[in-house]
């Protein structure tokens, strides 16, 4: 409108990065709704006895080679076990946790590893990624709205701050916990205990 495109190449240009402006910020409002939501127990859940290991494999099989596309590939170490939970919430888990190893990876190929193990009565679900992780001071903020450690990645095109705030309100409707550490191989390691029960596969 302003005359600064003067070519059609131009005018593709600037759609493109407005349509991809625009994008982040509705990806924005839409975190911000989900979160208000979870803040105030307002958010519809529908909880079921799920298969956890069944559950990761479906969200690998729709959503990994989408990702593996975008340059990071996820693994699955997975054991037999049992947890209630809204299967759309804990694929939002996945998804949050998933894309918040895209944004930060800093190499050509990321890599997020998924695992699930039983601890007696409690499960864990351990999502480690081998990106640039985080200073030991900021672990601890790292799921609190709008916290983001580096200003590097503040700005909508490197997330709304939301996810893993999201990622917490959600674990704690599920009756679980979550924490956030740096992993011995380098990369950020996000574990989430559950209530739940080991399947006897045997």
């Amino acid at each position: 409108l302003d005359g600064v495109a003067k070519t059609p190449e131009m005018q593709q240009k600037y759609l493109l990065t407005i349509k991809t402006r625009a994008e982040d910020i509705d990806r924005m409002v839409s975190q911000m709704f989900t979160f208000s939501q979870l803040e105030l127990d307002e958010y519809p859940t529908h909880p079921q006895p799920l298969r956890l290991d069944d559950e990761i494999r479906k969200f690998s099989d729709c959503y990994g080679k989408e990702y593996s596309a975008r340059g990071l590939d996820i693994e699955a170490d997975l054991t037999g076990t049992e947890i209630t939970a809204d299967p759309e919430q804990l694929r939002g888990i996945l998804t949050n946790i998933a894309d918040n190893s895209l944004k930060y990876k800093n190499k050509a190929r990321g890599k997020l590893r998924i695992s699930v193990q039983n601890t007696g009565g409690r499960i864990l679900l351990i999502m480690a990624d081998d990106g640039p992780g985080a200073k030991e001071e900021d672990l601890s903020r790292l799921f609190d709205p709008f916290y983001r450690s580096d200003p590097a990645r503040h700005g909508p095109s490197r997330g709304s701050g939301f996810g893993l705030a999201i990622v917490a309100k959600a674990i704690q409707r599920m009756g679980g916990s979550v924490k956030a550490a740096n992993s011995c191989g380098g990369g950020l390691e996000i574990t989430a205990v559950l209530p739940g029960k080991a399947l006897n596969e045997g």
